[in-house]
């Protein structure tokens, strides 16, 4: 990928300046690949560091119109229950992952509805990877939704946030 800071001290924040910016598509699902290094003030040892996969995109909504990048998008989903037969669970194979991505793919589905199960990491980084939306219907089952269940509903929807809120 291509950046210029546009001064040391925006570099310093962290902020950069894309000289031409690419954005995601399910037809050209372009992803940055971002290193964040901590280092001793004043020397080059590396304290630590993180590296994200990252896009540029917004999905919104005006009226009953879906929005991707500001264009009309129609959803095309296709439900996932999380079996990976022969066993009832979901699979950790990240193969197998593939393979139902691209299935759907070839059936000419954009999105994958994960009903009632939270699929791993690597299955969200390879949808964003191939193109592929992805809807999580989280499983939160509560006997009531009231005041008294409040507190514990809004921790599981702030951990579901941090745990998805990166991917399409």
């Amino acid at each position: 990928w291509h950046w210029s800071p546009v001064d040391s001290d925006l570099r310093a924040r962290g902020q950069i300046e894309l000289t031409k910016p690419r954005i995601w598509s399910p037809q050209d699902p372009y992803r940055y690949s971002i290193e964040v290094a901590l280092r001793r003030t004043g020397t080059t040892e590396l304290i630590d560091k993180l590296q994200v996969q990252a896009a540029i995109r917004t999905i919104t909504a005006e009226g009953d119109m879906l929005l991707l990048n500001g264009m009309p998008f129609v959803v095309r989903g296709v439900l996932n229950w999380g079996y990976a037969p022969p066993r009832l669970a979901p699979s950790i194979d990240k193969k197998w992952m593939r393979g139902e991505i691209e299935q759907a793919q070839s059936m000419g589905f954009n999105m994958i509805k994960f009903c009632l199960w939270i699929p791993p990491k690597a299955y969200l980084d390879l949808c964003d990877e191939m193109g592929m939306l992805a809807w999580i219907e989280y499983p939160t089952w509560h006997p009531k939704l009231t005041g008294a269940f409040l507190t514990e509903l809004r921790q599981e929807y702030d951990e579901f946030f941090y745990y998805d809120r990166n991917h399409p």
